[in-house]
């Protein structure tokens, strides 16, 4: 996966596309996460495998916080932005992270048990 690919995926995205970026098979990258031993974090919502972007970036050795924007609208052209321009440190953004994937998941297991 280039890092143009990796700069533009979403907050979250399936394990294949994880795989894909770290250089592992499908049936590699099910077999590691079905025995906790992929190399990032890996949530699990019923059957689906979901991994978030950061997880990865740390996973990659790259900054988490690196992510492709247009540079003013209708020019798609990547930029890397290396700031945070809500002035939270980036343990706080990874507390608030943390509250919304625990949130999430209490809300995917009272749908899975209802």
């Amino acid at each position: 996966m280039s890092m143009e690919e990796l700069l533009t995926l979403p907050v979250s995205f399936g394990i294949k596309t994880a795989a894909r970026a770290l250089g592992l098979s499908d049936h590699k990258a099910y077999e590691l996460a079905a025995a906790g031993e992929f190399p990032c974090q890996v949530l699990r919502f019923g059957q689906q495998y979901r991994v978030t972007r950061a997880d990865l970036f740390r996973a990659l050795g790259l900054d988490p916080a690196m992510v492709a924007r247009p540079v003013e609208p209708g020019d798609n052209t990547p930029v890397l932005v290396h700031c945070q321009r809500d002035g939270l440190s980036g343990d706080a953004v990874r507390a608030l992270y943390e509250a919304l994937v625990a949130a999430a998941r209490v809300l995917v297991d009272r749908n899975v048990t209802s």
